[in-house]
């Protein structure tokens, strides 16, 4: 434990952020942080504080959807953490990490930009839609009014859904030769 006292005493290498949100099932980490570090990161998070205790929180190394998708209860309750929060970690290299600082978060406008739940007047538009695990299997499912219009209207030919659960689809937009132009997603 006195080499990680060590380590917690100079900088970090890195500063990044990590959200959770109460609605969603895993915390997301900054994608800017991943894209520059991917190759020096394992599935293992060491997490380090100055009461020599720890905890490991699980990344499922995605470039597209990085998230923590292991140990994370442990540590919110340990931390006595707010159930909507963005954390600063630093990264010390050698998978160790620490906590920073933190904050409660109260809406989405106060998400970081790069959250897939944040909220920018005049540049986002938001469609929260429940997919199952066999909609990703299906060939074909029916996307919801709003969503299917924002599609036309923007000629949307593909798209690439990131579930909350860390899974990720590719999938071709499809309007059917009806009445109404029904919008289907297929997968690709």
């Amino acid at each position: 434990m006195e080499g990680f006292k060590t380590l917690l005493q100079k900088d970090p290498t890195h500063y990044f952020s990590v959200v959770k949100i109460a609605e969603q099932m895993h915390p997301e980490v900054e994608p800017s942080f991943v894209n520059d570090n991917l190759a020096n990161l394992a599935c293992s998070w060491h997490l380090l504080n100055n009461e020599n205790r720890g905890h490991i929180l699980t990344f499922n190394k995605s470039l597209v959807n990085p998230l923590l998708t292991h140990g994370w209860s442990e540590f919110k309750d340990f931390n006595d953490l707010p159930d909507n929060v963005e954390i600063v970690f630093g990264y010390y290299g050698y998978n160790m990490f620490s906590v920073y600082m933190f904050k409660t978060i109260y809406k989405h406008t106060d998400l970081p930009a790069w959250h897939s739940r944040c909220i920018i007047a005049n540049e986002t538009a938001f469609f929260d839609s429940l997919l199952t695990e066999e909609d990703f299997h299906n060939p074909m499912k029916q996307v919801d009014c709003e969503f299917a219009q924002y599609l036309k209207q923007y000629g949307y030919q593909g798209v690439k859904l990131c579930a909350d659960n860390g899974y990720e689809g590719k999938f071709q937009v499809y309007f059917l030769n009806d009445e109404k132009l029904t919008t289907h997603f297929g997968t690709t």
